[in-house]
């Protein structure tokens, strides 16, 4: 889908990203749009180096109770080349792991969690915001939940590997060195090329990803150019393990 600047302005964003459910406020994040909290503006101007946000694989908001259904992201201002959004199949990824791998993983759980300074700030670092920005360990806030290493989609009924190495700590009743190995694993089998794709983004063009069978990674090869993304987050439902009835 694309959408031409002049056509559709925040109110109506906003708007269009409701009819996919209710949206969600950063809990740490300022999303720099006046009057719409709910849009969280991801700049990159051409003379910025360094650090790239959203530039590791994750999966958007899997340390809240409930986590994010969609995200929704605008390219209103895209790089001639590079900033693609590269993605990873979590169902594909459960699919292909051994039989028994899958049933130790089904009555697992995972603790993820990040922390964020108190105040919330317009330019974040996903997983550990507070080690980041200097935080000092009295200012900041932790956000944790425990989920299901393997997912049942609310709505499909399909199973997904349900783990992402930036918010991923441990499991239940693990320590965090012996779940590190085993983690480590299934990202990686997890990261394979042949169950990841990328968006090549054009100007005013709109992806919508479904957070509970995917993780995402912003690339960041586009120095020298401006990058200005808008995104929306809808909320979620509780995570359900894949054994749920």
């Amino acid at each position: 889908m694309v959408l031409d600047q002049g056509e559709m302005e925040w109110e109506g964003y906003v708007r269009f990203g409701e009819r996919f459910g209710e949206l969600a406020v950063d809990p740490f994040v300022d999303g720099g749009i006046q009057g719409f909290p709910e849009i969280m503006s991801l700049i990159k101007d051409a003379d910025e180096g360094g650090y790239n946000f959203g530039g590791t694989w994750h999966t958007d908001g899997s340390y809240l109770e409930r986590p994010g259904a969609y995200t929704i992201l605008w390219g209103r201002e895209v790089p001639p080349f590079g900033g693609d959004t590269a993605f990873a199949n979590l169902e594909m990824a459960y699919q292909t792991l051994s039989d028994g791998l899958k049933q130790t993983l089904l009555g697992l759980r995972v603790l993820h969690e990040t922390r964020g300074p108190k105040a919330r700030t317009r330019l974040p670092r996903p997983g550990d915001y507070a080690v980041s920005f200097g935080v000092e360990d009295d200012d900041y806030d932790v956000i944790k939940a425990l989920h299901p290493a393997l997912r049942k989609h609310n709505h499909t009924g399909r199973t997904s590997l349900f783990i992402n190495p930036v918010y991923c700590i441990e499991f239940e009743g693990w320590s965090e060195e012996e779940s590190r190995g085993l983690l480590q694993h299934l990202s990686e089998h997890a990261l394979r090329p042949a169950f990841t794709a990328r968006m090549r983004w054009e100007p005013g063009a709109v992806m919508i990803w479904d957070n509970r069978s995917t993780m995402h990674y912003a690339i960041g090869d586009y120095y020298g150019y401006r990058r200005a993304m808008y995104r929306l987050a809808v909320k979620g439902d509780a995570v359900l393990p894949a054994d749920a009835i």
